[in-house]
């Protein structure tokens, strides 16, 4: 399996037990696959670096997370002009449509 997420369900796996880490945990084993494109590794680092964030987890959690979703991730690069009503997200659904870098 192939999957994409929003930067909403890293964070809640980074901050959290329960689904969302789970479901990393299952992205991050050697039968599937968890895609990245550089803007979503731009926007968890952004947003994990917010205060309201570090309540919850130190530099070190945050940088082992992303340690270890780098490591297993395929990047790639956004194709196409994915457009879902404006939303914000977007760039979400174009990585998922994107080709391996």
């Amino acid at each position: 399996m192939r999957a994409v997420l929003d930067t909403n369900v890293l964070i809640s796996a980074l901050i959290k037990g329960g689904k969302p880490r789970k479901l990393m945990n299952i992205l991050l084993g050697r039968r599937h696959t968890l895609i990245l494109s550089e803007h979503m590794v731009a926007e968890f680092t952004l947003v994990s670096s917010d205060d309201k964030i570090k309540r919850y987890v130190d530099d070190d959690d945050i940088g082992s997370f992303l340690g270890a979703i780098l490591s297993r991730a395929t990047f790639v690069l956004p194709e196409g002009d994915v457009q879902v009503l404006g939303d914000d997200d977007d760039y979400v659904l174009a990585a998922a449509n994107g080709r391996r870098r």
